[in-house]
């Protein structure tokens, strides 16, 4: 090999250490590298040129050739280790063996992603000298990859707001504090969280056509929907309707005389005084029209509201449900486990998971409910005990009682639509005290969700971490001491001591 081919070569490799060295310490791509890519390619190209001679008669040398072909099949086996790595990352199967299923999807995220019918761009922007930025990519990445395992039409994709200042200004990205944004048929919702609930809710958002709206009534003392310190507020309540992309209003029937025609749910959240005439023909007119509710009564109220409910069928008991199992729980709280297993609202809970009441009122259907009209009781309480008054000394009754009841069907004959209803036998289920104890907050939710006829709302929030801990018995810790950490050390020590024996004296 001549000098001159000698310095080429040098020269090259030189240049490609200088591109690598200043690549890595500058992340960002400038339009100096393409002369450091040319000169590697011309000193190459020109050692080649120069010894090509010798380069002719090294390749055809038998010893060369037999090394070629050894060279080959190793290519060929790195090449197929290469295919089997991209089947393998094109076809992810993954496994959850957590307690809680900590790493999978609710169903919830999971009906909204196979609902998909075009491409989801995600798009993550981020400025690469800020601290954290690597950890908080990570995490999304591993977040998002549970989305994509389910459907190809998810396309991640990472902007560095210094290298895309294009997109950063479209997007209206200044800073790029890991802020997300998806987009979907020309939809854009940005979230700045990185867990399940955050992304499938913004999910909804931009997949949604319509915000659907949900008025409460006001004006007979029902629970303030305003409020969010009184434990007996609905501003808790509000925010997890907002979040789920509905428009939360108010409404005084006293004054408009009729439910507005955008309402899609109407909800009646514990009243005390009495409706007037004209707000019950209201209520009426709008059930006629193929109207959903939610009722939410207390006992020994002044609404009203009891004997019209009773003209669909369901009898409110005024009485009071207290459990009679031992539970640390406070006095007054009345738990239930019972759900129904084809309502579209509690079908996925499990039988292991409880919600909580305050002392809650049974329902009924009562004598003859009409024939027009079908029934499910969506939660039982029980066992428990019913007293007339709080001050009683002997129940009632005793047994498994409904707390929630659903019905839907239609009452005027000239009806072109089903209404529904759920009534609740207990409105403390929805104030900020309550909401999020146990599965309150998905029952809740999920009423609202069917009765907006929003599917793709209904679910279980995500899962939260549980620990499982390990308490064996003396027994099982004996077991383990003396039939494993005792006896495989002293097995190795002796086996190792046996064969160096051996050895030394064949």
């Amino acid at each position: 090999m001549s000098k001159l081919g000698q310095l080429s070569l040098l020269f090259s490799g030189l240049t490609l250490a200088a591109f690598g060295i200043t690549r890595f310490f500058i992340r960002e791509w400038y339009p100096f590298y393409w002369v450091l890519a040319g000169l590697i390619i011309f000193f190459l190209v020109a050692a080649v040129f120069v010894d090509r001679t010798f380069y002719r008669d090294f390749f055809s040398m038998k010893t060369t050739k037999n090394g070629m072909n050894m060279g080959v099949m190793i290519l060929l086996v790195f090449v197929l280790l290469l295919a089997i790595n991209f089947i393998g990352s094109r076809n992810v199967k993954t496994f959850d063996f957590s307690q809680a299923q900590r790493n999978s999807l609710s169903e919830q995220s999971l009906k909204i992603i196979k609902s998909l019918d075009q491409e989801l761009k995600v798009r993550f922007f981020y400025h690469q000298k800020q601290e954290g930025t690597e950890e908080t990519r990570k995490a999304f990445r591993e977040m998002i990859r549970k989305y994509q395992d389910h459907t190809d039409k998810i396309n991640l994709e990472f902007i560095e707001v210094n290298e895309r200042p294009d997109l950063a200004e479209a997007y209206g990205v200044k800073q790029g504090k890991g802020i997300v944004f998806l987009e979907y048929k020309g939809k854009k919702q940005s979230i700045e969280k990185v867990d399940e609930q955050d992304i499938t809710q913004a999910l909804v958002r931009v997949m949604s056509d319509k915000t659907k709206k949900i008025y409460f009534t006001e004006g007979h003392s029902e629970y303030s929907l305003s409020d969010a310190q009184n434990p007996k507020g609905l501003g808790r309540l509000k925010t997890i309707l907002e979040s789920k992309n509905y428009e939360v209003k108010t409404v005084a029937l006293a004054q408009t005389g009729k439910v507005p025609d955008d309402a899609d749910v109407l909800a009646l959240i514990g009243p005390m005084q009495g409706f007037l005439e004209h707000e019950i023909k209201a209520l009426t007119d709008y059930v006629n029209r193929g109207g959903n509710l939610i009722i939410a009564l207390e006992q020994k109220n002044n609404s009203g509201l009891d004997k019209w409910v009773a003209s669909y069928g369901l009898q409110t008991e005024n009485n009071y449900l207290i459990s009679v199992a031992n539970s640390p729980l406070p006095k007054g709280i009345t738990f239930a486990y019972q759900y129904s297993a084809t309502s579209e609202v509690t079908k996925m809970f499990e039988k292991n998971q409880i919600s909580l009441f305050l002392l809650p009122q049974a329902i009924k259907k009562t004598a003859t409910p009409p024939a027009t009209i079908t029934y499910d009781e969506l939660v039982k309480v029980g066992p428990a005990v019913a007293l007339e008054s709080l001050s009683a000394t002997k129940a009632s009754a005793e047994g498994t009682f409904t707390s929630v009841f659903y019905a839907k069907g239609k009452m005027a004959s000239d009806a072109k639509n089903d209404f529904q209803m759920i009534l609740y036998g207990d409105a403390d289920i929805f104030n900020n005290e309550l909401i999020d104890a146990n599965m309150n907050k998905d029952l809740v939710a999920n009423s609202f969700s069917q009765m907006a006829k929003d599917e793709n709302q209904i679910s279980i929030s995500p899962k939260e971490l549980t620990k499982t801990e390990l308490d064996p018995s003396q027994t099982r810790q004996a077991l383990f001491y003396f039939g494993i950490i005792i006896p495989l050390p002293l097995i190795m020590l002796i086996s190792s001591i046996v064969i160096w024996f051996r050895r030394r004296h064949a």
